[in-house]
């Protein structure tokens, strides 16, 4: 059965863009109760397992949709043959694809099990810093989520339409991308028992196919890619934004979630910049965020 998002599309929606004042930089304040919450979800980005999707695939989204996105999950796009998208849809698009034409499937990725083996992996913190969309994107924004709560299907047999796949999955359900995926390497690798680590199974730009959304109660953070676009000298280029900037943007994110979450402070989640450090509700270097992670967890297992 596929469950309806929560909020009507048709009302209007808290936009980050409206919240770029200097009211939004304020720092954000948090009971101390709430924010111990937070904190407790923090977490290693480059552990293994965790999926994360990216919201605009290369560039964009970032501001018109990521409040819908908290308010009503991520929902899959069309991918089936000619008439495949691959925009984020409306909500009333999504039930009419998801329910009537079984088409809706969200990308995404999952840290420990991608085929990095390109040279400016050296170069980045982390696998996810590495990956398709974050090496080559600017201004985007990614959700982390809770794979676990998800089952796992094999790949199917390549039906690449055109310009789509085919997709036949059951709701709650993912796969690798059979486009990029060797399947029979797949299977021999399940057969050795070798599988859920196959080092050398999806490349970053393809990723996996979840049917048919991953709502809010799933996600475990944000990501903010740190690059972003600028006027040169022979038209736009990137340029990464420095620490200052990166926790301005999380707290005029953070705003924006502390408002479609206002009733539900157990969805509020923690923000990240791509290279693993800790920007809302407190600014922590990736090392030392590792560190806190590691003590909380061993002070956590002697408490049990």
């Amino acid at each position: 059965m596929v469950e309806t998002p929560r909020n009507n599309p048709d009302q209007e929606q808290p936009q980050l863009s409206a919240l770029e004042t200097p009211e939004a930089q304020a720092e954000v304040e948090l009971t101390p109760e709430v924010l111990e919450k937070i904190m407790a979800k923090v977490q290693d980005i480059d552990g293994h397992g965790i999926g994360y999707s990216m919201i605009g695939r290369r560039e964009g989204y970032t501001k018109e949709y990521l409040s819908r996105v908290l308010a009503d999950g991520l929902l899959g796009a069309t991918i089936k043959g000619k008439n495949a998208t691959y925009d984020v849809p409306t909500r009333e698009k999504w039930v009419k694809n998801a329910r009537q034409k079984k088409d809706a499937a969200i990308f995404f990725n999952i840290t420990g099990r991608s085929d990095e083996k390109s040279s400016h992996r050296e170069y980045c913190p982390t696998e996810i810093s590495a990956s398709c969309y974050i090496w080559g994107g600017r201004d985007n924004i990614g959700i982390l989520f809770d794979i676990s709560s998800f089952e796992e299907d094999e790949p199917g047999e390549n039906k690449c339409g055109k310009g789509g796949r085919e997709m036949e999955q059951k709701s709650g359900r993912y796969r690798a991308d059979a486009l990029v995926m060797n399947v029979e390497k797949y299977k021999k690798w399940k057969e050795k028992d070798f599988y859920p680590s196959p080092d050398h199974a999806v490349d970053t730009e393809y990723g996996y196919i979840l049917s048919h959304r991953i709502a809010p109660r799933f996600f475990t953070g944000i990501l903010i890619n740190p690059k972003t676009k600028v006027s040169g000298p022979i038209g736009t280029e990137s340029k990464k934004r420095d620490r200052q900037e990166l926790v301005e943007l999380a707290r005029k994110i953070a705003t924006g979630m502390l408002e479609v979450d206002k009733d539900k402070p157990d969805l509020l989640v923690p923000i990240y910049d791509t290279d693993g450090n800790l920007l809302w509700p407190k600014q922590i270097d990736y090392k030392d965020m590792r560190k806190f992670v590691t003590e909380r967890d061993k002070k956590k297992q002697s408490e049990e």
